[in-house]
């Protein structure tokens, strides 16, 4: 069983999850697969960078826990980290994604894609409800930009990045719509 603090993040993140998948339910594969100009992604590009984003961050967890059980305790620092992070990941400034969270595969379909995306949450749902308690206080998890944060600010982080992501979704599904009026 996951935390009390933890479990309200965990089913926020899950409830985004469904609110993605949700708005996606009436769109064509080339409503999914369309790109506004050639230096944006397309929806299935999105989709495929958040499940690879989650997909990493579980196995460095797994590893990082396998390996090593004294893990620090989080610190002010460890705050102020995620803080950025999610000052940075809030703004209108576009992000550069680390190029290890930009291989897209054009032939999943977003049915694959999403199934891929709810067993990676199911795996690592398990796994953080096999973790003692005071793991949660640690700096277990270990963001690309920012360094090391505790396992409720990756769940912060998974939200604020789901949600930036879902908001250029419905960019492309609105363009779509309004300008090309497709869909």
């Amino acid at each position: 069983m996951l935390p009390g603090k933890t479990k309200i993040k965990w089913d926020k993140l899950e409830d985004q999850l469904i609110n993605i998948i949700q708005s996606l339910k009436d769109l064509e594969p080339d409503a999914l697969a369309f790109r506004i100009s050639d230096d944006k992604w397309s929806i299935l590009q999105i989709l495929q960078h958040l499940v690879l984003s989650e997909k990493l961050s579980m196995m460095y967890l797994a590893k990082k826990w396998k390996y090593s059980q004294e893990l620090p305790q989080k610190t002010l620092i460890t705050l102020f980290r995620s803080w950025a992070l999610l000052i940075s990941i809030r703004s209108p400034i576009p992000l550069k994604a680390p190029a290890r969270v930009n291989v897209f595969d054009q032939d999943k379909t977003s049915v694959e894609i999403i199934r891929e995306w709810q067993l990676i949450r199911s795996e690592m749902k398990d796994f953080l409800e096999k973790l003692p308690v005071k793991v949660f206080d640690k700096e277990l998890y270990k963001h690309p930009a920012v360094g090391k944060l505790t396992l409720d600010h990756m769940l912060e982080f998974f939200y604020a990045h789901c949600k930036r992501h879902h908001k250029q979704i419905i960019k492309i599904i609105e363009y779509q719509r309004t300008r090309i009026g497709t869909i």
